[in-house]
């Protein structure tokens, strides 16, 4: 994977809690709009076991020469900090770009599904349509919690105005504890959400990312809305290679999803040891060849599957604040003491195990 220097231009406030970081564009740095980087901070002013180095996706368009963007909620990571007190010049390094989570040439319409944070590489393609003027029908389906919460909404909102081909429908689900006026969708995007918002669920490509075996969990909603199983589009992890889902994959999937469900009747296994984490940290672990995050909210110790189920980043890299756990890629929120998704594009809740102390150990079964 290459890797570039570069420095921080700027960065803005795009949404409560989350900022924007631009950084100057290396020479030579070409990529597709959808793609994502890893930035390493070589020098960071604040540290933790989380390490200098994050994947982020790539919000801006490739048209922008001079700088690449990234965003991302600011949940109180060392990392993070750092960026945040950056002074404006700071080098940085970016390995990249990857990954195959792109619009093809292929003008079919095509529906986008995102939440929070999870805007980012739609607004890099977004950007990149409008400025290539592709016939693509696109429409974007955007859903965050409350208003003050959703990254680049008046952009998105500006730009539908302006691009007669970008069909914008937000949904703010807790519009009620917001702080400012919405009298636009307040529901969940379910399959009656999705038929009243998409006229023809067969004709459009949608796009959607998950590990091979769960992605049936990204695609039940589409699907339970009459959704064409042929125009789904799944990134899969392993080489990032974008493929469309049959029915029989749906089938295989289902299958194996329902039998990883049920709590496993297993052995107790020695993880760590008790004061290892302090509260608010995560710690990687594996029981029996399974990747799990040791949580510690409040001096209390959960276990979850440490693998996103969007697209399979490391959880334990993220960030815990309370017991949510945000992705450190495209920003899904867990709860970690009971694996539900909270919000963002991840389409499955998280698996929980079992933990105990045992004297001073840790144990969890797996």
């Amino acid at each position: 994977m290459p890797k570039y220097t570069t420095r921080l231009i700027d960065r803005t406030q795009v949404a409560d809690g989350t900022l924007a970081f631009a950084f100057e564009r290396p020479a030579g740095f070409e990529f597709t709009a959808g793609q994502y980087l890893t930035l390493t901070l070589p020098e960071p002013q604040y540290n933790d076991e989380k390490g200098n180095s994050r994947t982020f996706s790539i919000a801006s368009p490739p048209q922008d020469a001079g700088r690449l963007v990234c965003a991302t909620r600011m949940t109180g990571s060392a990392l993070k900090r750092s960026l945040a007190e950056a002074p404006p010049g700071t080098p940085v390094s970016i390995f990249g770009p990857v990954g195959d989570f792109t619009l093809g040439p292929d003008p079919t319409p095509v529906v986008f599904i995102a939440g929070g944070i999870g805007i980012t590489p739609f607004r890099s393609m977004l950007l990149d349509a409008a400025a290539r003027g592709l016939p693509h029908r696109i429409t974007l389906i955007y859903s965050n919690r409350m208003l003050e919460g959703a990254p680049f909404h008046e952009e998105l909102t500006s730009l539908a105005k302006n691009y007669a081909a970008f069909a914008y429908v937000p949904t703010i689900t807790e519009a009620d504890k917001s702080l400012l006026p919405w009298d636009g969708e307040r529901r969940l995007v379910n399959a009656e959400f999705l038929r009243d918002h998409v006229a023809d669920m067969t004709a459009p490509i949608f796009y959607l990312a998950g590990p091979p075996g769960l992605v049936v969990a990204a695609t039940k909603t589409v699907l339970e809305a009459g959704a064409d199983p042929a125009h789904l589009l799944s990134e899969e992890f392993s080489g990032y290679e974008s493929r469309p889902i049959t029915i029989s994959t749906v089938a295989a999937a289902t299958a194996a999803t329902t039998a990883e469900t049920a709590l496993p009747v297993a052995s107790f296994v020695k993880v760590a040891q008790d004061g290892d984490l302090a509260p608010g940290q995560v710690k990687a672990v594996a029981v029996n060849g399974v990747q799990i995050a040791l949580c510690n909210v409040d001096g209390v110790y959960y276990a979850i599957d440490d693998t996103c189920p969007h697209r399979s980043a490391l959880l334990s890299e993220g960030d815990l604040i309370g017991k949510e756990i945000t992705c450190p890629l495209h920003g899904a929120i867990f709860d970690v003491t009971t694996g539900e998704v909270l919000e963002g594009p991840a389409g499955e809740n998280l698996l929980c195990y079992r933990v105990r102390i045992a004297g001073n150990d840790i144990e969890i079964a797996a």
